[in-house]
């Protein structure tokens, strides 16, 4: 866009703005372009996907012949048994009835001299023994957080208890009573 001049000094010339002023004619030097008309950088990879205009992937010949979309009598016969087959696959309500009556009488059958129902089952048994020794050093703990907790107040460390503080120092006899009976 520079013009040579007369003394063969290149410039621009006076241009309008789009409100209406105009800017200046600017003596530039000989092979300069101004940055309105410079091409914007494009990277490599934006070239190679403005360069792949189709969404098809590489390699692929698309055959857009009328023969390639119409299907063959075997394609008809073989959706027709895919569509059949989900068809049949597909549970129906009736037999989940079917099924939920079947689990009914199941629950209700015994084997031998086994309880029938799932809460005998669930019963604790007597037997202390199994109790884990986990269970012992958890209530261990919390009769050592009750003991501290009153060294606490009776030193006057901690004016009043707060509701949790509370509800722990309540429980400590139960939690004797558990221990003991372990």
């Amino acid at each position: 866009m520079a013009t040579s001049n007369e003394k063969s000094a290149y410039s621009i010339p006076a241009t309008k703005r789009p409100d209406g002023t105009w800017r200046k004619e600017r003596k530039v030097k000989e092979g300069y372009v101004p940055q309105d008309e410079m091409a914007t950088y494009e990277s490599i990879g934006k070239k190679i996907v403005k360069n792949q205009s189709s969404s098809m992937p590489p390699g692929l010949v698309v055959d857009t012949t009328e023969s390639s979309k119409a299907k063959s009598k075997a394609q008809k016969k073989n959706e027709q048994r895919k569509l059949k087959k989900q068809l049949k696959n597909q549970p129906s309500p009736a037999s989940h009835d079917n099924v939920q009556n079947a689990a009914d009488k199941l629950e209700k059958c015994t084997i031998g001299n086994q309880p029938t129902s799932t809460d005998e089952w669930n019963k604790p048994t007597p037997d202390h023994s199994q109790l884990s020794d986990s269970r012992k050093r958890n209530i261990q703990k919390k009769l050592r957080q009750i003991r501290e907790l009153q060294e606490k107040l009776d030193s006057g460390e901690i004016k009043e208890l707060n509701a949790e503080q509370a509800a722990k120092v309540s429980k400590k006899a139960q939690l004797q009573k558990e221990l003991a009976g372990l």
